[in-house]
Order: C-alpha cells, then structure tokens, then sequence
C-alpha cells in the first residue's frame, strides 16, 4: 500500500489591477484573475520541483470584473511538497502577469477556511467630479461630471446603511435566498490623498466595511450616493429601499474600476493574517 502524502497549506496574498480581467472568477471564454494565478503557479511549482505538483487554490472573495484589490487571500493546498515560502514568492511573481503580484505567502492549518472564518471585508470607491478628465487614471477612479455634489447630504446617506439590512435592492439580478447583510463601516472621506502600492490618488474616498455583499452591492450603494447628492433621490427613499418587504431600487451601478477589495479580516483564532 503506497504512503499518503502530506498535505501542505498557504495563503497567498494577492494585490491586482483588475482593468484587464473579467473578475476574480475563472470562465471559460474570458481572462480572470484566478486563471491567471493557477497557471502562474503550476508553472512556479513545477519549475521547482521538477515535476508536476497537485494542488487546489480557493480565493476568499469573488471580486467582478475590472474591480481591484490591494490585499485578495488565496489558499492553496498543496500534495506532497512544501514550499519555501520567501523563494517562491519571488519565483510566482516573476511569472505571473505584471498587473498581478503575490505580496508574501503565509503557513496556515487545514482547518482554515478563507471564506467562511473572515469576520469582514473592506472596500473602497474612489471617485472624482468638477475636474477635468484623465484617460490614465480610468483603471483606478471613476469620475463623474458634475458641477456640485452635496456632499453633506452624502454624508448623512451613508449612515442609513450601517447594520443590518435587507440589501435585496442593491443586488444585481437578485438570486439569493438570504439578503441581509450587516455593514459596521460606510464612510465618505472627500479631497484624500492615497498612497498604497506605488499607486497614488487624488480625490473622494467611499469606505465600506461588512461581514458580506451582494452582486454589485457596493457599487449600487455608490451609485445610491450620487444620486443623493445630485438630488435625484432623497434620504426617505434610501430608508424606504432598506425595508424588508420593499421594492424601491433607487441608484445605479457605478463602473467598477473605481472599487477595491482593501482587506480581508479574519477570526481570533487567524488574527495573524489580519
């Protein structure tokens, strides 16, 4: 009887622009962030060990396409070798596309479940108005013309979300059985100045932090905001559109280049990779 062999377990952490790709998830017909990591990784792991390596890797959050993200998790399970960790790191970035970049590798049980045992994930959405437009900055803020936004009314908006909620308005093509979701953060910063990754922006910052979202989610409730400070929708309606039996959509979903996935938080128990 032949021997079982080990079983290995990582986290890979992700940054990507996702401007080229058609999300997170793999398809058949169109490039994905997730394609484009597996086949980066068999080629790294067979580079090393000079043979074909089993494996399976599971993203913690399905990102849409042309959406962004400064920190993805991916666990990846591993048959039969185990890696050095800093060594590999480098050797999966050198093949992988340069849009997207393994940030470090982490050892972690099998216990871990990266989807199930994250407490929450924070996005944001950065946006401009009233300044010209620039052609080099739409893989990473949208810009909407306007010559004012209330801001101040804006603001008052993003309280209304904070809890829990029946989001089924702000799901696109609505499926799920379960539509409530809990947000502890939803926050407009105006006028930032970020810097993360090389990457600087210049301009208004949607935070949005919860234990989970639906298709389109943040971006509806982006899209909510604007029409809010363009007058297009009112602070009444948002309350109306959040009720449980309600079908007011209010809204509409804004481009997704603006969105990304900033951080995954996970229980006590994986506080390490927080």
């Amino acid at each position: 009887m032949s021997k079982k062999k080990s079983r290995y377990y990582y986290i890979f952490n992700l940054s990507y622009v996702g401007a080229r790709y058609f999300g997170w998830q793999k398809q058949s017909e169109h490039p994905s962030i997730h394609q484009a990591f597996n086949t980066a990784l068999e080629k790294a792991l067979y580079d090393t060990f000079s043979h074909e390596v089993e494996y399976k890797s599971l993203g913690a959050s399905r990102t849409d396409a042309r959406v962004n993200a400064f920190e993805q998790r991916v666990k990846v399970k591993l048959i039969g070798v185990e890696l050095d960790c800093q060594k590999f790191s480098h050797k999966i970035n050198e093949l992988l596309p340069f849009d997207i970049k393994v940030e470090n590798i982490i050892v972690v049980d099998k216990e871990l479940a990266v989807i199930a045992h994250a407490m929450s994930k924070e996005y944001f959405y950065f946006f401009t108005h009233n300044k010209p437009k620039s052609p080099f900055l739409f893989p990473f803020v949208t810009y909407f013309d306007e010559e004012n936004l209330d801001f101040d009314l804006m603001q008052e908006g993003t309280q209304l979300f904070l809890g829990s909620h029946n989001f089924k308005n702000y799901s696109y093509r609505p499926s799920n059985t379960n539509f409530v979701r809990t947000l502890k953060r939803c926050e407009l910063k105006l006028d930032v100045e970020f810097d993360s990754h090389g990457l600087n922006i210049s301009g208004h910052q949607l935070i949005i932090e919860g234990d989970g979202f639906l298709k389109q989610m943040i971006r509806i409730i982006m899209g909510t905001l604007i029409d809010l400070g363009r007058g297009q929708c009112s602070l009444e309606d948002i309350k109306e559109s959040l009720q449980e039996d309600s079908t007011k959509r209010v809204g509409f979903i804004t481009p997704p280049h603006g969105l990304y996935l900033n951080k995954i938080k996970y229980i006590d128990k994986y506080s390490f990779l927080n």
